[in-house]
């Protein structure tokens, strides 16, 4: 799936790559965790919600200091 090359200009330097192979599947994994997520976030409109009533109540615990 992945290949190593050392630099030739500084042998401590290790460079990983890709395959063919490697990409064909990075591609899927893409494709799939995409769809994944889509399905479990499908309302941004309550996600977003959500996080805005969370930083509210962050701003006002720190405000109690």
């Amino acid at each position: 799936m992945v290949f190593r090359q050392r630099r030739s200009s500084d042998a401590r330097v290790v460079n990983v790559y890709l395959t063919a192979s490697g990409k064909r599947l990075s591609g899927l994994l893409k494709l799939e965790l995409g769809q994944h997520f889509k399905d479990k976030i499908s309302d941004k409109t309550e996600i977003a919600d959500k996080l805005h009533g969370l930083i509210w109540d962050l701003e006002k615990i720190n405000n109690i200091k």
